[in-house]
């Protein structure tokens, strides 16, 4: 599905927890990137609790997700998003 102006940081994180997505994107250097992407609580281990006196600031343009190949969050710039792969 290309998604390129059509689906906002909401639509994309609701999609991604669905399952296992490959999302293809440019990196902020400009080259292209693919990476498996997921927000399925069944598929990202379980961690430590943190500090609930810590607040976490939630950039709007990022959207930060768990990557199952390579075992470990990552991010992306949502408006550098091109497609999304159901895997």
């Amino acid at each position: 599905m290309n998604i390129l102006n059509y689906l906002s940081r909401d639509e994309i994180k609701e999609t991604l927890k669905t399952g296992v997505w490959l999302v293809s994107f440019t990196k902020v250097d400009g080259t292209p990137a693919e990476m498996q992407c997921t927000l399925d609580p069944s598929l990202i281990p379980v961690v430590e609790e943190q500090d609930p006196n810590k607040s976490v600031k939630v950039n709007e343009s990022v959207l930060r997700i768990y990557s199952p190949d390579r075992q470990g969050w990552r991010s992306f710039k949502v408006a550098n998003v091109k497609t999304l792969t159901k895997l």
